[in-house]
């Protein structure tokens, strides 16, 4: 766990899948988006796609997602982190 998280700990992708396990993934299966959104996640985690969000949304190319709860507060207080440790 230390290996993967000193690996890909300070992206915002694996942030934001953080976020969907412990808020709640958003689509169960035999909802239209399922399929895609955890094809998406995966890609998000393996760095093969960028995401985008506001508010409330989260968007991979094209398909738009519901954002974990808070993420309006979460993703400030990341991009706050972020800066702190890594003057990112």
């Amino acid at each position: 766990m230390n290996k993967y998280v000193s690996d890909h700990g300070k992206s915002i992708s694996v942030f934001l899948i953080t976020q969907y396990y412990i808020n709640g993934w958003p689509y169960s299966k035999g909802d239209k988006k399922y399929e895609q959104f955890n094809s998406d996640m995966t890609s998000l985690r393996k760095k093969t796609k960028k995401f985008s969000y506001n508010r409330k949304k989260i968007v991979v190319d094209n398909m738009k997602y519901r954002a974990p709860s808070r993420w309006s507060e979460r993703s400030k207080s990341y991009e706050k982190a972020m800066k702190v440790f890594y003057g990112k």
